[in-house]
C-alpha cells in the first residue's frame, strides 16, 4: 500500500505525515489486503476552482474532489501488470476551502483535511453522495472511519 501525499501550498511535514499515516490506516480499513496506490493534492483555491470547472462545470473552488482510476469491481486488480500495485486514483483537496470550514466547524485544519481524504478515498471505492440513500451510506462510512462526517444534511 502505498499513500502519495504532495502539496502546493504550504502545510508543514508534520501534517502531511499524519494524514499520510492516517490515509494509509484508512485504505487499508475500507480494501483490506490489498496492495493499491492512492494520491492526495493538496492545492490552491484556483488550482480547485480549474478543476472544477472542467470536470463538474461548477466556476468555484470546491472542498474535495476524486479522480478514479479504476472502477469500483476493478479496485485491488493489477492494472499494471508485473505484480505491481494498482492505481486506485487522486484526492484534491482544496487547502483555503479547508481552512475556512474548519473555522465554521470549530476543528483544526488537520482534521478537517482528514475528514476530507476521507470522503475523497469513499467516492475513490465506489461511494456516492447524490441521493440521500446515497448520503447515508456515506455518512455511515465516514462516521466509521471517524468519528464523524463531511455530509451535514439530516436525516
Amino acid at each position: 500500500m502505498l499513500v502519495k501525499v504532495k502539496t502546493e501550498v504550504h502545510l508543514g511535514s508534520r501534517r502531511l505525515r499524519c494524514l499520510k499515516r492516517s490515509l494509509g490506516r484508512m485504505l487499508e480499513s475500507v480494501t483490506p489486503g490489498q496492495d493499491l496506490e492512492l494520491s492526495v493534492m493538496m492545492v490552491d483555491a484556483e488550482a480547485m476552482r480549474q478543476l472544477n470547472l472542467e470536470y463538474l462545470g461548477r466556476n468555484e473552488p470546491t472542498d474535495v474532489m476524486a479522480f478514479p482510476q479504476a472502477a469500483p469491481g476493478e479496485i485491488g486488480w493489477d492494472t499494471h501488470g508485473g505484480g505491481r500495485r494498482a492505481l486506485l486514483g487522486d484526492i484534491v483537496i482544496c487547502v483555503p476551502v479547508a481552512r475556512q470550514q474548519a473555522r465554521e466547524e470549530g476543528e483544526t485544519l488537520a482534521r478537517e483535511l482528514e475528514l476530507l481524504a476521507a470522503h475523497g478515498l469513499l467516492h475513490l471505492v465506489g461511494y456516492g453522495d447524490r441521493t440521500p440513500e446515497e448520503k447515508r451510506k456515506m455518512y455511515a462510512m465516514e462516521t466509521e472511519l471517524l468519528g464523524r462526517t463531511i455530509i451535514r444534511d439530516e436525516y
